[in-house]
């Protein structure tokens, strides 16, 4: 009996050992699914984050590029505002000089329309100087008619004062030649 009795009490322990397999194979089983279901869990976790960091880094690589066309930018921007700040001022001066020569041409202009106006003036008083010149030489021609005839009529009558000489001298001997005949 002992050996039956062990036969039949190994066939317990086994049975018992069997469902003892069994139910911790059920449950490594188990185990197994859940940890199975937890590592894919985590792979899906893993690839998300591997997936989740690659975007991150793009990311990153694209805002580093982004930053220094940035900061690109903001140089070009600063050197465009320095040559807006140099030409304000060049155009500033610019439009100085050209209002300053604005106003010497409206003054040049005012000084040619006085001249202008002067030289008018002058022409019309040469004018009239030439008409009271070519007036002063006909008077002055006909006082040299004048002139000559005054002289030929003085010649003329110193001549005659001669003559009127001659003859009262001639009278007077004539006078005294008659009273001497006599």
């Amino acid at each position: 009996m002992t050996m039956d009795h062990e036969v039949v009490e190994s066939c317990k322990n086994c049975s018992v050992l069997r469902n003892e397999i069994d139910k911790r194979t059920t449950q490594w089983e188990n185990s197994n699914g859940q940890q199975l279901a937890g590592f894919l869990t985590l792979k899906q976790k893993i690839i998300g984050t591997d997936k989740l960091i690659r975007e991150y880094q793009s990311s990153k690589v694209e805002c580093n590029i982004l930053t220094r066309k940035n900061e690109e930018f903001v140089h070009i921007i600063d050197q465009l505002q320095r040559d807006l700040s140099t030409h304000k001022q060049e155009y500033a001066q610019i439009y100085g000089s050209i209002e300053l020569l604005k106003k010497a041409n409206a003054d040049y202009e005012t000084k040619f329309k006085d001249l202008h106006e002067e030289a008018q003036k002058w022409k019309s008083q040469a004018e009239a100087g030439e008409n009271f010149t070519s007036q002063l030489v006909e008077k002055v021609k006909i006082l040299e008619k004048y002139e000559e005839e005054v002289k030929h009529t003085a010649s003329v009558s110193r001549e005659c004062e001669k003559m009127e000489k001659k003859l009262k001298d001639m009278k007077g001997n004539t006078f005294f030649f008659a009273a001497v005949s006599y």
